[in-house]
C-alpha cells in the first residue's frame, strides 16, 4: 500500500474503476496489488511511503475498503501533516534507533487511520483499533 501526499503536480488517478482528479495536498490510499493509472503533466512531487500489509497487520480487503472513507476520520490531518514533515525529519534525524522509531511510528499512525475507519473489522483491524487507542485519544484531545 502506498500512502501519500501530492504536494505539486496536475495529475488523474484512475484506481478501481474511479477516477480521482487533481489531489493536490491530500492524504491517498492507494492499494498497489491492484490496477492502476496514474496520469501525470508536468513536473510532480509526492511525499509518500509504501507499506507492506503484513508490516500494517490488515487485510488487504480493510485496506481497500478504507480508501474512500479515511478523509472523515480524525486521524486524516495528523497523517497527512506527517507525511509532509516526512522528509525533512528523516534527513535531519542521524543515522541509529532514532530512524527506526520513526518508520515504525510512520506505519503505527497508517495503521491506526485505516483500522479506524473498518467498516467491517476483521480480527486484525479490530487488534489495531486496540493498539491504537493512544495514538486516537491524544489527536482526538488536541482537535477538541
Amino acid at each position: 500500500m502506498s500512502v501519500g501526499v501530492t504536494t505539486r503536480s496536475s495529475m488523474l488517478l484512475h484506481h478501481r474503476d474511479v477516477l480521482l482528479g487533481n489531489r493536490v495536498g491530500k492524504l491517498q490510499l492507494l492499494n498497489l496489488n491492484s490496477p492502476y493509472g496514474l496520469f501525470i503533466e508536468g513536473e510532480s512531487s509526492v511525499h509518500a511511503i509504501t507499506n507492506d500489509y503484513s508490516h500494517l497487520g490488515l487485510s488487504v480487503e480493510t485496506a481497500r475498503r478504507a480508501v474512500p472513507l479515511i478523509s472523515r476520520r480524525p486521524l486524516y490531518s495528523p497523517a497527512r501533516r506527517h507525511l509532509l514533515e516526512l522528509p525533512d525529519a528523516v534527513a535531519t534525524l542521524p543515522a541509529g534507533p532514532a530512524l527506526g522509531m520513526l518508520e515504525t511510528s510512520t506505519t503505527e499512525l497508517v495503521r491506526a487511520l485505516i483500522a479506524s475507519v473498518a467498516t467491517v473489522p476483521d480480527h486484525a483491524a479490530s487488534e489495531a483499533l486496540h493498539e491504537s487507542l493512544f495514538v486516537r485519544m491524544t489527536t482526538f484531545i488536541q482537535q477538541h
